[in-house]
């Protein structure tokens, strides 16, 4: 599979050095199945994410990072065994100080309990907060579900699942302080 088959977002020499030196390293049975570059997350914050999957024996296995080589790299050790799978990712926060403040969609609520859950979860948001609906996004195997916030400081957060109403829970843990950021995020299928 040629690089172009792989890759959706970034050709750069680091990124192609990444993936070849993961190739060369995966055990028998395992193979690079992907890496894509997608904004996860609505107006008024996106977070400019990539995944990167493998299928293997046990599965497929995905890292996601706001960088294309520390998601290959992550992939990496997520493989060999060396890194810590999650059930929720809080990506490190994004500097919005410089933009125009924008309106977010409108809510976009499948279900009376992610209704409640919004609720919740905007009562515990500083007062000028922008919550964003939640967002679907897919990255080979799995589906990510994510929510936005642009904060009155400027700053944008989010907190990224495999659930959708999971997601709210996720964001008051983040929040509380009880789900804290970090650059990477593995998961298996």
């Amino acid at each position: 599979m040629g690089l172009f088959d792989k890759l959706s977002g970034n050709g750069s020499p680091e990124v192609d050095a990444a993936v070849d030196s993961l190739e060369a390293g995966l055990p028998d049975g395992w193979r690079f199945a992907g890496l894509k570059d997608q904004l996860v997350g609505r107006r008024p914050v996106k977070h400019q994410t990539f995944g990167a999957w493998a299928k293997g024996p046990e599965g497929p296995v995905a890292a996601l990072a706001l960088d294309p080589v520390a998601a290959v790299e992550e992939l990496g050790r997520l493989v060999a065994g060396s890194a810590t799978l999650a059930t929720a990712w809080a990506p490190p926060a994004l500097d919005r100080s410089g933009e125009q403040r924008r309106e977010p969609w409108a809510a976009l609520s499948d279900t009376a309990e992610e209704d409640t859950a919004r609720e919740r979860l905007e009562a515990m948001l500083p007062e000028g907060s922008v919550l964003s609906p939640l967002d679907e996004e897919r990255f080979g195997p799995f589906t990510i579900h994510a929510l936005t916030v642009h904060l009155p400081d400027g700053s944008g957060i989010a907190a990224m699942t495999t659930d959708g109403l999971a997601a709210y829970d996720a964001m008051v843990a983040r929040l509380r302080g009880e789900l804290a950021a970090s650059p990477t995020w593995c998961l298996r299928g």
